[in-house]
């Protein structure tokens, strides 16, 4: 957008309109393509239409910079484990957290969601790692957080059924649904900032202001809780750097053989 008054391409500037027009995302997905396209044919990206039902020239209800909220320190006590800051997620995340990391609505069409069969999947990984595997595991929150296999009818399933070999566990209802509001803040947070050392407390502030309900038997439930938000945020975590690693060892080896051609 800041060198489209230099550019002589018309579909350069059309393709830097389109890459723009959602935020800071330079490869959109064909999905997200197609969603922009449609809405510039109707209307203009700062300007109003000359025949639109409003008044022309730039649009006032546009953010300004100015109106950005600034960022908020950092918890100086942000060294704590994981497992500890999810348990106390509730009490004990600073508030000054929450005041730069309230994850915007605006174009959550754009955001990938994982697929549910693979949540589900998930969700009992989660059961096997964080019910059974634990010194406070009682019969009342197995029963909570599993069930028996629903069987091939049942379309959430169709995955773990498909990967089971013996052994692998169904999650309830109240377990799935829980690790999939856990994945969507995960997404959509990582989506709309860049990762840093603080992401984890940042992580735990947002699922502290979005998600209060607890699983598992009363007696067990925050802690529970706690040591399921704490797993799932740092195994997702994991991949996620993992991923982030391997895309930049594959950039620095395209450039590499791009640099090799070159000589050659």
């Amino acid at each position: 957008m800041m060198t489209s008054r230099t550019s002589q391409d018309p579909l350069e500037n059309f393709f830097g309109i389109v890459r723009q027009a959602s935020g800071n995302n330079d490869h959109p997905t064909p999905t997200q393509f197609l969603i922009t396209v449609n809405c510039l044919s109707f209307y203009g990206l700062v300007r109003t239409v000359s025949d639109g039902n409003c008044e022309e020239g730039t649009l006032a209800s546009l953010l300004e910079v100015d109106a950005l909220e600034p960022s908020s320190d950092r918890d100086e006590c942000s060294q704590s484990s994981a497992t500890s800051a999810a348990t106390q997620s509730t009490q004990n995340v600073a508030p000054q957290h929450n005041a730069g990391l309230q994850t915007s609505n605006d174009h959550n069409q754009h955001v990938v969601r994982s697929d549910s069969r693979l949540i589900y999947h998930i969700s009992g990984y989660v059961a096997r790692k964080c019910v059974f595997n634990t010194t406070t595991k009682r019969q009342e929150c197995i029963e909570l957080l599993t069930m028996t296999s629903p069987g091939e009818s049942f379309q959430l399933a169709r995955l773990t059924n498909y990967c089971d070999r013996g052994g692998l566990l169904h999650p309830s209802s109240q377990l799935y649904g829980f690790v999939k509001k856990l994945g969507d803040i995960f997404t959509e947070c990582f989506c709309q900032s860049e990762l840093h050392s603080d992401s984890v407390m940042d992580m735990l502030a947002v699922v502290q202001h979005r998600l209060s309900i607890e699983i598992g038997c009363r007696v067990h439930a925050a802690t529970l809780t706690g040591k399921v938000i704490s797993f799932y945020v740092v195994t997702r975590l994991h991949f996620y750097v993992k991923g982030l690693n391997s895309d930049k060892a594959g950039k620095r080896q395209r450039a590499k053989q791009l640099k090799l051609s070159r000589c050659t």
